[in-house]
């Protein structure tokens, strides 16, 4: 077992909470913890000529032995671009959403459009990445892009591939309305 310090859809998370307790309560303590977590996810991003993985934030740290976790995952990098869109909202810090550009621009490197099936890949890792598609991160990654659409610059087939990804989640759904854990497409 490792400890791990950071953990990047957590961090992304927490920004989205401390920028509703500013709002809530109007104290800058919580808007300087966001600014703060964002920092870290910034400096989490990959900056690299790897066109593969530059771009997207590392998923997590570990204290112990110095390193980060060597495979990108899509969700918790949506999360962190919601996140530094959501606080540029607030800030206008322009590194912020330069940030968050780079990581929608990483998770369109990794979307995968089949004749029956449209979303980002489960994760990349140079090693071995993944070809799995779930139904649920089509789903909630594109809400994610499309809240911020102004701020992460969509192009229209930016956009129609993220509805693309939302109808073939939402065709996956059961009777009852649900997506299918399990489901998944290589």
């Amino acid at each position: 077992f490792r400890r791990v310090l950071f953990r990047s859809e957590i961090t992304g998370y927490g920004i989205n909470i401390l920028l509703k307790l500013n709002q809530w309560y109007g104290k800058s303590v919580f808007l300087d913890l966001a600014k703060n977590a964002a920092s870290c996810i910034v400096k989490a991003q990959i900056q690299s000529n790897d066109e593969f993985i530059s771009g997207a934030i590392y998923d997590r740290f570990y204290p112990s032995t110095n390193q980060y976790f060597s495979t990108f995952h899509s969700y918790p990098n949506a999360v962190c671009a919601g996140a530094l869109c959501d606080l540029y909202q607030q800030t206008k810090e322009p590194n912020l959403r330069e940030s968050a550009i780079r990581i929608k621009d990483w998770l369109f490197k990794i979307y995968i459009e089949k004749e029956n099936y449209a979303g980002f890949s489960e994760f990349y890792n140079k090693d071995q990445p993944s070809k799995k598609v779930f139904p649920y991160e089509s789903i909630c990654i594109p809400f994610i892009l499309l809240k911020f659409d102004k701020e992460l610059e969509l192009t229209s087939k930016q956009k129609d591939q993220l509805y693309r990804s939302v109808k073939w989640g939402i065709d996956t759904q059961t009777d009852r309305k649900s997506t299918r854990l399990n489901s998944s497409h290589t």
